[in-house]
């Protein structure tokens, strides 16, 4: 029998050389340097060897330590760990995620020879008491011989005694032991015994193999990247399967089906497909099939010794399918002329004159078959092209010419003796001898008025059916939209709402607490109620920070004025200093959702998702991945937390505090969907995936749109426009009892004049280009024009003027941003009042 490299393979240790499938052996080790000493080759030489490559580690050896230890040995060993081929994994793992070791090794055998590799080797870090005396780790003690496996066990001498070493090697076929600066092979009189009659049973299947008389033939399926059967290559073959197939084994073997036998994908016997399924389902089948490619009928049996494999044993029926057809045919003459069928049948000759007709011919054609008999068929068989009225091909003489069964075209009628027309259709087969000769044709058709009637029938009601699926389609379609706009207005409704009550705790209330904080640190110059004023002004304090942080959760600024990323990293930030919660961004995905419903539908499905982590997942550290893809959105947020059932939130709607179904709801109502993976123990992980464009509906305005007229209007060039000498300061707020603090604020420093007010950023530039002030005290946050593009318009045109950001908001990406529009410096409007004046000094040149 010829085989390739399918029952041998390299050991990769000189002292072993080749081993054949199914072997087992053990190597003790004293020091690290002894186990890599073997392990290095021996895993080289099966990655080399397109082998998937298992280390179990145990012991002192993780699989951090064995990566790190291997990277030295084989060559690109990080290239076949990214691949899949070489894996580590620690024994608390396997055995946590496997069970039984036995099962566990044949379901990894499984998915190497479904993955193209050709078997498995495997290595094992074993202690005593992991099996007993000599550490064996399988239940099934055949598990290894009987298939595509490989395996090494690696002992630790110095726990083992004497009788559990004498064990170990008797557990084994062989054992590698260091002694001294060499290693040594250690063999029981057991195992040799077996190998001697392993070696007798060999030579003798394949004198048996080699001398029988049917073709065998074994194979390794190939699947396509859908893990369906694409091709099968050719491992071993005897002598009677050259001879019977007449491809010889040298240019054979190891090659593809497809690359020896070109075409046979497309051969209707299907041969790939019906050998993958025995492969792959281990069911044998036995059939009679004809190979177009060699020509033959062949008598098979296929079987499945282990999944991914098949083996094939068959013989040459050719003769004997020829002598059946032959009888098949000549019988068929018989029955179509002798049995009384449905069908109109008419025979004739090699000539094409008619040599029978039945009884639906006659009563169809209107002739007889005494009148019939001897005519040219062309004239009892009188066809015509029903709309061009053109003669329309004799089948006969098809038939007689091409040797093969031959068709009427479509709309064929034919003409009564009596001039009327009936619509038919029909077919004609060659009528053949023993020796295949075509002895003459039969035609055998059919009159398909009510056919075709039954035909307008169904095609006028397929019609109707037709257009009204698609009248329903286009209005499920259309109510889909609706659905999905409706969500869209309710997310922008909903953050309407809270941006509505954060604008009246920040434009107002935090406004007058502010301007409270100004005038009452200017009236502290009554030194009588500086104690009683100093803590009116901790609690106005107080009061302000309370404000802007419910501002701030209500509708945080950055997600108005940045991309979700930055919205993102904000709301990292503060589960950070609020919660204590690490959260890692990682955002593939850098397109802005500016004015759109989807960016803070995506803030506020991360910001709840996370706050879950906090309430119920028992971690520290969460990760938030966005990415984008063709036309959605994709965020998912992992934890390594206590996790939990999913099925739970299906079956019951009391789960306090998930809040998980009504987030994924809101998913579904704009077109995408929440994703849950979790189990107890192992952490969970959401998938939020929704459309980059939602349809469009009629909105009331853009969200976060301004309003059109401004709360409060100031008048640039306002009190101190004449005034000369010193710095000259122009004021720009949109709140006049803030203007009126500041305005109080300066107005008692020597150097510094208040030239004007402006209540929003058009009125701010206009006052630069009238009044010529050396410095612009901004307010970030104005309607009309933020104080954001009033710098950046003013700098441009008055590049000279400094620029001072006033804000509500402690935030750092709002302070970076008015840097970049131009201004000098940014100050929070609860700080005190030096620091306003020290920035305005500084911003001057003045100390």
């Amino acid at each position: 029998m010829q085989t390739i490299y399918s029952d041998t393979r390299k050991s990769g240790i000189p002292l072993i050389g080749d081993l054949p499938w199914g072997t087992d052996f053990c190597q003790f080790y004293q020091t690290e340097e002894d186990l890599f000493e073997i392990l290095a080759p021996y895993f080289k030489a099966g990655v080399e060897s397109n082998e998937l490559c298992i280390w179990i580690t145990s012991g002192p050896f993780d699989s951090e330590d064995a990566c790190t230890a291997l990277e030295t040995f084989p060559p690109h060993f990080k290239e076949y760990v990214d691949k899949g081929q070489m894996v580590i994994i620690p024994r608390s793992r396997w055995w946590a995620r496997y069970g039984r070791t036995d099962e566990a090794v044949v379901s990894m055998l499984d998915r190497a020879i479904l993955s193209g590799f050709d078997g498995l080797r495997l290595a094992y870090n074993a202690f005593p008491e992991e099996g007993g005396g000599g550490g064996i780790i399988l239940d099934g003690p055949d598990v290894i011989s009987r298939h595509n496996i490989i395996a090494l066990f690696s002992y630790p001498r110095d726990e083992f005694d004497a009788a559990g070493f004498m064990q170990a090697i008797k557990n084994h076929r062989f054992a590698l032991v260091r002694n001294g600066d060499r290693w040594e092979l250690i063999e029981s009189s057991e195992v040799r015994t077996i190998k001697d009659a392993l070696k007798r049973s060999e030579e003798k299947l394949h004198s048996l193999f080699n001398n029988m008389s049917e073709g065998f033939a074994y194979h390794r399926i190939v699947l396509d990247a859908g893990e369906r059967p694409c091709d099968y290559v050719f491992c071993q073959v005897n002598e009677a399967f050259e001879r019977l197939t007449g491809l010889k084994a040298e240019s054979i073997l190891g090659r593809k089906a497809t690359d020896v036998l070109p075409g046979i994908e497309k051969d209707p016997a299907d041969w790939i497909g019906t050998y993958g399924r025995v492969a792959l389902t281990g069911r044998p089948v036995q059939f009679e099939r004809y190979s177009e490619l060699l020509e033959k009928w062949f008598s098979i049996s296929a079987f499945s010794p282990h999944k991914g494999y098949f083996a094939v044993t068959f013989s040459d029926i050719t003769e004997r399918k020829r002598a059946e057809q032959a009888l098949r045919e000549s019988e068929q003459l018989w029955a179509v002329t002798v049995a009384s069928i449905g069908d109109a049948v008419i025979a004739t000759d090699t000539a094409g004159r008619v040599t029978f007709l039945n009884k639906v011919a006659e009563e169809l054609t209107g002739w007889n078959m005494p009148e019939a008999l001897g005519k040219p068929v062309q004239e009892v068989f009188h066809i015509v092209n029903e709309n061009s009225r053109e003669a329309v091909e004799d089948p006969v003489r098809k038939v007689l010419q091409t040797g093969k069964i031959a068709g009427l075209a479509n709309h064929t009628v034919l003409l009564r003796r009596d001039g009327t027309e009936v619509p038919i259709d029909d077919s004609g087969a060659p009528i053949r001898d023993n020796e295949g000769r075509i002895l003459g044709v039969v035609l055998v058709f059919r009159d398909i008025t009510e056919r075709r009637s039954i035909e307008a029938a169904l095609r006028q009601l397929n019609e109707v059916l037709e257009r009204r699926v698609a009248e329903r389609t286009e209005m499920a379609e259309t109510r889909s939209k609706q659905l999905q706009a409706l969500a869209a207005e309710l997310i922008e409704a909903e953050e309407r709402e809270r941006r509505r009550v954060a604008e009246i705790l920040h434009d107002d209330l935090q406004q007058l607490l502010a301007a409270a904080r100004m005038q009452l640190q200017a009236a502290r110059e009554d030194l009588f109620y500086v104690p009683l004023l100093e803590n009116v002004e901790q609690l106005l304090e107080e009061s302000i920070g309370k404000s802007r942080r419910l501002s701030h959760e209500l509708s945080p600024a950055v997600l108005h004025h940045s991309g979700l990323v930055a919205a993102l990293e904000w709301l990292a930030r503060q589960m950070k200093d609020q919660f204590g919660l690490e959260v890692e961004l990682e955002a593939d995905d850098t397109r802005r959702f500016e004015g759109s419903p989807l960016k803070v539908f995506l803030f506020r499905a991360a910001q709840e998702l996370l706050f879950n982590v906090v309430k119920h997942a028992g971690v520290k550290h969460a990760r938030v991945a966005l990415s984008g893809f063709d036309a959605h959105v994709v965020m998912k947020i992992t934890d390594c937390g206590q996790g939990f059932d999913p099925e739970v939130l299906d079956c019951s709607t009391r789960m306090k505090g998930f809040g998980l179904l009504s987030l994924r709801e809101r998913a579904r109502y704009v077109g995408g969907n929440l994703d849950i993976e979790s189990a107890p123990g192992c952490g969970s992980r959401f998938t939020v995936r929704v459309p980059l464009n939602l349809p469009e509906a009629d909105r009331l305005q853009p969200y976060g749109a301004p309003p059109s007229e401004p709360r409060n209007s100031g008048q640039a060039g306002g009190q101190g426009s004449t005034v000369a000498g010193g710095t000259r300061v122009l004021l720009v707020d949109d709140h006049q009892v803030m203007r009126q603090g500041l305005n109080r604020l300066i107005s008692g420093h020597p150097d510094i004049r208040v030239v004007g007010e402006a209540a929003n950023g058009h009125e701010a530039i206009e006052g630069v280009r009238q009044l010529k002030p050396h410095v612009v005290v901004m307010d970030v946050s104005m309607p009309v024009m933020d104080g954001i593009e009033a710098t950046r318009r003013i700098k441009a045109e008055s590049p000279e003027v400094r620029v001072i950001g006033l804000s509500m908001y402690e935030d750092e990406l709002i302070a970076d941003t008015m840097r970049q529009a131009g201004a000098e410096a940014l100050v929070s409007k609860t700080a005190s009042s030096a620091e306003l004046l020290k920035a305005i000094c500084r911003v001057v040149g003045r100390g």
